[in-house]
């Protein structure tokens, strides 16, 4: 059916393929088949860019003699548009005239085939090219991934030293107090009662020190991004299953709302999972027992895929709000030392950075706190039944 993708792995570089003739259409989607490429028809340049404009698609294979809008105009819009300006366009046209195809290179066509197709020709020319997009796929995930593997060390880093500085501060002013204790035996529970503190709040650094430590090791992992497309009803699933126990604990009553249809996010599906169960559980622990937490996903009109995590729980002060994403000591400049930020939300911005997406938080104290975890478009892909 038009407009539907051939059911192949979906990991598989997604193709349009505008030709008003039927017949053509089906013997490119054979060949692209060989070549596992997922594909899209459109009959014409309109509903070429109505598929360019909802979905995402790797490659684009263009007839030139299209009705409604021809290849021409539909080149022009793709090269005018942000969400489509890089993508490679393969022209096929009947046309042997030479100025045919210098106007649809003009036009920004990245390469052409004229008809009829050499089929062996069209193999090593869209296998060659196909291989080209994987490769800058690898490539632009492995870039993103040596950032935000930079952000995030920096970030946990920052956050066992501002830990560390903070508690052994706490130490000393507590060890200074003990000084000025008088020694009779009448101080002795008070000074049992400050010791019992200061081991527990040593104890406290020491697992601080601890967690940052494990989440260095296991960072190379969390943050594993790859092209590949995970269904975002799965990734969902399993970060509510994994955090099922805490959920029942205090009776929370958690809401999932998807966008209609099959959606698929490239990207590494564990380490969305573990950014959406850091973020749900964020949402748990600061809610009271039998309240609501809401999770929205929605798909705007740009294509991009934002997915919201709201708790109606007891808010954050915008002093600790500001200090939530701060680099390294800032985080913990506050005197508030019962209110600290934890890895969690980190990690979640992280995750989200390495997939060239962003991690928001909106809230006020006693009307609860909202996430917002924001991918873009070229990694969503939306399809909806229509039948």
């Amino acid at each position: 059916m038009i407009g539907e993708p051939r059911k192949n792995d979906a990991g598989a570089l997604r193709v349009l393929v505008a030709d008003d003739d039927p017949i053509q259409r089906s013997l490119i989607n054979a060949r692209l088949a060989r070549l596992n490429g997922q594909t899209v028809e459109a009959e014409d340049g309109v509903a070429a860019w109505a598929l360019l404009s909802s979905q995402t698609f790797d490659i684009a294979i263009v007839d030139l003699n299209m009705p409604n809008l021809d290849g021409f105009g539909l080149i022009q819009s793709m090269r005018d548009h942000p969400r489509t300006r890089h993508m490679p366009i393969i022209v096929i046209t009947s046309r042997h005239d030479r100025a045919a195809i210098e106007a649809a290179l003009r036009a920004g066509a990245s390469s052409f085939l004229v008809k009829p197709i050499a089929w062996s020709t069209f193999e090593h020319h869209i296998g060659f090219l196909l291989r080209m997009v994987q490769s800058a796929k690898e490539f632009r995930a492995a870039s993103q991934k040596a950032i935000a593997t930079h952000r995030a060390r920096e970030a946990i880093l920052g956050g066992v030293c501002g830990a560390a500085i903070s508690g052994t501060t706490w130490v000393m002013e507590e060890i200074d107090q003990l000084r000025r204790l008088p020694l009779p035996a009448e101080s002795a529970p008070l000074l049992l009662q400050r010791l019992n503190t200061i081991f527990e709040e040593c104890k406290a650094l020491r697992q601080a020190a601890t967690n940052g430590a494990a989440e260095i090791a296991t960072l190379e992992e969390k943050i594993a991004v790859s092209g590949r497309k995970e269904r975002l009803e799965l990734i969902v699933a399993e970060a509510e299953r994994a955090l099922a126990p805490a959920i029942a604990t205090k009776s929370i009553d958690l809401r999932v709302t998807l966008p209609a249809g099959d959606t698929w996010v490239a990207g590494d599906g564990e380490a969305l999972q573990q950014a959406l169960l850091h973020l749900i559980a964020n949402a748990v622990e600061h809610s009271r027992s039998g309240e609501q937490v809401c999770v929205s996903a929605k798909i705007y009109p740009d294509g991009l895929l934002g997915v919201e995590i709201i708790d109606h729980g007891e808010g954050m002060h915008p002093d600790l709000l500001a200090r939530t994403f701060a680099p390294l000591q800032s985080r913990f400049a506050g005197p508030e030392r019962e209110t600290k930020i934890g890895f969690g939300l980190l990690i979640a911005k992280a995750i989200a950075e390495a997939h060239s997406g962003t991690l928001e938080l909106r809230s006020m104290p006693g009307q609860g706190t909202t996430a917002l975890l924001v991918l873009p478009p070229d990694r969503v892909t939306n399809i909806v039944d229509k039948e």
